[in-house]
């Protein structure tokens, strides 16, 4: 049975929730399913990379991924966002891996395994990501989302309008 992992540094606000669009996609793809963002090259270094053995649409099939590659050692300038549908089949491989980047087991050298083998879809999520990971990122985010809250977006309006007017 698939299951979603969903990375609390990674906030991406739409019509569509990002978990739902993997399983829209996912519809006729037994495999691994990610959420991918198109990135500036400068950003490789934050970010697991695929790379891309086929276009369809907007998302691709992945063959391969790298963590946090040096920019000009990046395959593409697709970012995995932390959004996953994975296949029970990821636990066998990652305890079949050694450590990665930093040291860790990296969930991106699991994921790259089964990319090579049968490959990944990629999905390109739809919606504006926050980077909750970063305190700038988290700031945004509340704000973003306290102007829309319908108890306090009117208060925060205001008090944000005395900060900078």
């Amino acid at each position: 049975e698939p299951f979603a992992v969903v990375l609390a540094d990674d906030l991406i606000k739409g019509d569509t929730g990002a978990v739902q669009q993997l399983i829209t996609a996912s519809s006729n793809n037994e495999g691994p399913v990610i959420g991918l963002e198109a990135i500036e090259p400068h950003q490789s270094r934050a970010y697991g990379i695929v790379e891309i053995r086929e276009r369809i649409g907007e998302n691709v099939i992945a063959s391969n991924m790298v963590e946090k590659p040096n920019p000009e050692d990046a395959p593409s300038n697709l970012g995995v966002v932390g959004r996953y549908l994975l296949p029970y089949e990821i636990f066998e491989v990652i305890e079949n891996l050694p450590t990665g980047s930093g040291g860790e087991i990296q969930l991106t050298d699991a994921l790259a395994v089964l990319a090579r083998r049968d490959g990944v879809l990629g999905v390109s999520l739809q919606g504006q990501r926050f980077d909750c990971g970063s305190k700038l990122g988290y700031a945004k985010a509340n704000i973003e989302y306290g102007l829309e809250h319908s108890e306090i977006g009117n208060n925060l309006r205001a008090y944000l309008a005395g900060l900078v007017g």
